[in-house]
């Protein structure tokens, strides 16, 4: 299962403000959970801005994906996982 949402507002000046949220399940069951594979399930939060100058639009974002600390033993291994994401991106774009 996956729950995401966003909103964004943009000013008279060109400028965007962005949010957004997502919720999403593992797809990863613990018998097949392995080091090279340490999912679980996540929490993303997302924040972002932008501009528009005529043809031209800039933006950037950050992301932090926060996962669920995760327990296994499966015959192949006994362990907990903890895991945290961030992401920063910036892009600059011309409208032809």
């Amino acid at each position: 299962m996956q729950v995401k949402f966003g909103a964004e507002y943009i000013f008279p000046t060109g400028y965007q403000i962005r949010a957004g949220y997502a919720y999403i399940e593992t797809p990863v069951p613990d018998h097949t959970l392995e080091p090279g594979n340490p999912d679980s399930d996540q929490n993303n939060f997302a924040l972002g801005v932008g501009v528009t100058k005529g043809k031209w639009q800039i933006d950037a974002f950050y992301d932090i994906e926060l996962y669920e600390d995760r327990s296994v033993s499966n015959g192949f291994q006994e362990g907990e996982y903890t895991n945290m994401s961030h992401y920063l991106g910036f892009s600059v774009g011309y409208i032809f």
